[in-house]
Parts: C-alpha cells; sequence; structure tokens
C-alpha cells in the first residue's frame, strides 16, 4: 500500500509550493492554490479536496506540538505580554446524526456547525519565549477553540453564512490583534455589521478559550468561579409516535437520561396525538418510579387554536414548560392570552 505521508512531509511541500510567509499571513488552504500541482499524486491522495483536508490536520498537529513543548518548557511565573493574534482558521462542520431528527421545519439529517480556532503568539522577548528542542528560541504559541451554531430555520444566519464572515470577514480583521484585550475585539467586532450574534459568540469563546490557556487557568475562574460540578443532561426526542417515545424514554431512562424535550408541531401527529405522549411520559415515569421530567417544543409549529386545545388536553399532566407554540411573528396579545388560558408555562425562546 501507499506510506502514509508524515506530518513534516506535507507541511514542507506545502511551504515549498505556496510559501510560507503567506501560509502564516492566511492560515488557512484553498484548493486553487493547489491546481497543476501533482500533491495528490505524490502522496497518494485521491483528490486535491482530500489532500487540503489532510494538510489541515498535519498543520493543527503540529501547532499543537510546538504549543504544547513551548509551555511545558516554559516557568509557571512566565509573564506574559502581548499576545498577538497570528491567524484564525474556520471550519465548517457537519455531523450526521444517529436518526433523522424531526421538528416542526422539517427533518434535520445532521448538526452542522462552525468551528474558529484563533491562533496567537506571544510578543518577541526573552520573556515570552521557550527554549525548542535544538536549543533554538520558540515563540509562545497559543490557540483557542470557538463554535457558532445557527439553525436554519431559526436564527437569523446560516452556518454558511456564518463561515462566510468569520473566514472572509472577522478573521482578517482580528490579525495581529491583542488576543487578551477582549474589549479591544468586541470593538472591532461591533464595526462589522455582518457580525450577528452567533458570529459574536463564536469569536467571544475562542478568546475565553485562548486567555484561560495563556493564564493557566479553567474559564469558569477567570467569570467568577463555577457553581456546580455537574448539569443534567436533556435529551430530545423528534415529533414522533407514542410507540417510538416510548421505546426512546425506556432507552435514555436506563442509560441515565432524566430531563427530556419531546418536538412537537411538525403536522405528523394530530393535536390529540400530541397530548397523549404527554400523557404516556408520565405514565411511563410513573410506573418506573424515576423522577424525570420533560417539555415539549413546537417550535412555532401551531396556531392558537391548536395550541389552546393542546393546553386543555394536558391542563392535568406535569410538565416543565411549552416552548414556542405559536409563530414567532404572532401578536404577543395571542401568547398573552393562551397562557391565562392554562397553568402551564411558556418559553417564547424564538419570538
Amino acid at each position: 500500500g501507499v506510506k502514509t505521508p508524515n506530518i513534516d512531509e506535507v507541511l514542507n511541500y506545502v511551504q515549498k509550493k505556496i510559501g510560507k510567509e503567506y501560509l502564516d499571513q492566511h492560515g488557512n488552504l484553498d484548493l486553487k492554490q493547489l491546481e497543476g500541482t501533482r500533491a495528490p499524486q505524490q502522496f497518494g491522495i485521491s483528490s486535491l479536496e482530500d489532500f487540503v483536508k489532510l494538510y489541515q490536520t498535519a498543520d493543527m498537529k503540529k501547532r499543537e506540538q510546538k504549543t504544547a513543548y513551548a509551555r511545558s518548557e516554559s516557568p509557571e511565573t512566565t509573564q506574559i505580554g502581548k499576545v498577538k493574534i497570528t491567524s484564525v482558521d474556520v471550519y465548517l462542520v457537519a455531523v450526521p446524526l444517529c436518526k433523522p431528527y424531526r421538528v416542526s421545519f422539517g427533518t434535520a439529517t445532521h448538526g452542522h456547525s462552525v468551528l474558529i480556532r484563533i491562533n496567537a503568539e506571544a510578543e518577541t522577548g526573552s520573556d515570552f519565549r521557550a527554549g525548542g528542542p535544538e536549543g533554538k528560541l520558540e515563540p509562545l504559541l497559543f490557540f483557542g477553540w470557538g463554535e457558532a451554531s445557527p439553525l436554519t430555520g431559526f436564527s437569523p444566519q446560516t452556518p454558511e453564512g456564518a463561515f462566510k464572515v468569520l473566514n472572509e470577514v472577522v478573521g482578517p480583521r482580528l490579525i495581529g490583534m491583542d488576543a487578551c484585550n477582549l474589549n479591544a475585539i468586541n470593538r472591532e467586532l461591533n464595526d462589522i455589521p455582518q457580525c450577528e450574534a452567533f458570529v459574536r459568540g463564536a469569536v467571544d469563546i475562542a478568546c475565553w478559550d485562548l486567555l484561560g490557556k495563556i493564564l493557566k487557568k479553567p474559564v469558569h475562574e477567570l467569570l467568577g468561579g463555577k457553581l456546580r460540578d455537574s448539569i443534567p443532561l436533556l435529551y430530545p426526542f423528534s415529533d414522533q409516535s407514542v410507540a417510538e417515545d416510548t421505546k426512546a424514554l425506556n432507552e435514555k431512562l436506563d442509560q441515565g437520561y432524566r430531563t427530556f424535550m419531546l418536538k412537537m408541531g411538525s403536522g405528523t401527529l394530530g393535536i390529540k396525538d400530541e397530548a397523549q405522549r404527554v400523557t404516556n411520559a408520565n405514565k411511563l415515569f410513573k410506573a418506573r418510579k424515576v423522577d424525570a421530567r420533560f417539555c415539549v417544543d413546537a417550535n412555532q409549529g401551531w396556531n392558537v387554536k391548536e395550541a389552546r386545545e393542546f393546553c386543555d388536553l394536558i391542563e392535568d399532566e406535569n410538565l416543565m414548560f411549552i416552548e414556542q407554540p405559536l409563530p414567532k411573528t404572532a401578536p404577543s396579545e395571542d401568547m398573552r392570552k393562551l397562557k391565562t388560558a392554562t397553568k402551564h408555562r411558556f418559553s417564547a425562546d424564538e419570538a
């Protein structure tokens, strides 16, 4: 078989073809830069797309090796001054779901996220450098990961849109900035019209992650301290039948889950069938003698009449709350009237 190329072979080849200065400045590598080369054939790769993925993996591993070495060699008392952002890597990720997930706006088969990695280097100077493996001075390198997960149908931005803004607009604006000065970074983001909440959140998470690594402290300490050691996980179920609920609830209860969400509002089931799912869940918890709880989420899938019928049918059932039963464009008065007609609480998180 073809020998698997090592990290250095891949990086050296790309640096020779593209130029180290360009890579240091732009971070990401795209297909156009390698068109006409024999990169795939030379390394036994089937396509340019696969070679680019191989390069990105090799580049990430090399940076992590250098970062780990520099930090392990630096004394605990090292004083870190300005830590300059040197590059920003952005990845559009689609993770296949174990099973299709049906909600009011359609059926999802993948979970989509945008990952951002902010890479930074401490300012040049003896206080900010560590001895390399060959006795050379190596810069102290740091990186922080962030994530944006806009969901088509809920958020004003799509994963593809967030990727484009982070990769083409935000990333280049961050180069050269002090990674520790979050106020200056936020002010820079304020001047970017396309920089809405999901994009800002990804950058913010990455900066806090990076700052925690620089200071060698967990981020919760930087934010004032943790209040708990763990949180209960909520497991959401598709808009599905009572029989499917029963099988899934038993399976997840056996795995230790005690908090659930039943998705509704897709139109697959009638209101009476949706209400029966609530009754079934409560009966199942009682029969198994478990302390479990759940909510339902219609994701804007009902009108006022349907929502009122559902509330009437489950009036005597135990339920944490009903999430977004009405469209976000519905008059606030409709939700107010709905609330006064039932004991159950509502969440208007998409309103």
